[in-house]
């Protein structure tokens, strides 16, 4: 049985590496957070290793990544945004989210939207951690 299991496990590493290697797939990488901007209560991050430039079926042109919050209670949040600039103005979908305790714990999720449409997206204002996240995304993908 402790043969059967160590070559499942050998088994199963080779094929995600391969799948990894050949098919470009996000979850293969390392999380690279930088820090983007802070409230009084919150922290927000972005992983800049995720960031790419997308053609959404029904909303065009987008940028998606995923964001990370931290409270300073340390719970935090991982939730995949979506970006773009829809006639000069800027806007943020969230795709999925998950919220976690200290201990890393589920506490709640948002629903996932695969295509988003035009209702789905919200307005940046000018100021707010929406567009420094905004912001930040766009220049991940300009580089």
């Amino acid at each position: 049985m402790k043969n059967y299991r160590l070559a499942l496990s050998l088994i199963l590493a080779t094929l995600l590496s391969f799948a990894c290697l050949n098919a470009n797939i996000s979850f293969c990488q390392a999380a690279q957070w930088e820090w983007v901007t802070s409230t009084d209560e919150v922290d927000y991050e972005i992983d800049v290793s995720t960031v790419q430039r997308v053609q959404l079926k029904f909303a065009g042109d987008n940028v998606i990544c995923w964001i990370k919050t931290t409270t300073l209670d340390n719970k935090y949040g991982l939730a995949k945004f979506a970006f773009r600039d829809k006639n000069g103005i800027k806007q943020y979908v969230m795709l999925s989210g998950t919220g976690y305790d200290e201990n890393g714990n589920v506490t709640g999720w948002a629903p996932t939207i695969s295509e988003p449409f035009d209702f789905h997206y919200r307005t940046i204002n000018k100021g707010s951690f929406y567009e420094a996240l905004y912001d930040k995304a766009m220049e991940c993908v300009a580089e």
